[in-house]
């Protein structure tokens, strides 16, 4: 139970650890094809609170190839406050191209900004 550390290592190095890499091939092809957003996608944000859990959630409604409509949380930001209300913004950042931006009124006298183009931006 008790060691000294260096010597116990399995993997001499971090480079040779499975569990220490990204390993992108792990990713199987419906993960991916879920990520990914079609221009006939629509997407619906929703201001969440479940128990003491706050958050925004970005859902992900298509349409199926028999023609149903499919609705999942595409990606979830975390809230430090209940959410109120909420604002999508589109603009230029710095000449850029256009992002999509919402505005998160919450319990706290301020509001908070969130990119939407970003997935899992806190963790």
């Amino acid at each position: 139970i008790f060691s000294s550390g260096q010597g116990d290592l399995y993997y001499a190095s971090n480079d040779l650890d499975p569990y220490l890499k990204n390993n992108d091939e792990d990713d199987d092809d419906e993960e991916i094809e879920d990520m990914t957003i079609k221009p006939t996608d629509l997407m619906v944000v929703c201001a969440y609170n479940e128990d003491d859990v706050n958050s925004l959630q970005v859902n992900l409604l298509e349409e199926t190839e028999d023609g149903d409509l499919n609705m999942f949380v595409h990606h979830e930001v975390p809230l430090a406050d209940f959410p109120l209300c909420t604002a999508w913004m589109d603009f230029n950042l710095k000449g850029g191209d256009k992002g999509n931006f919402v505005a998160v009124g919450t319990m706290d006298p301020a509001i908070e900004i969130w990119d939407l183009d970003i997935v899992d931006e806190v963790q």
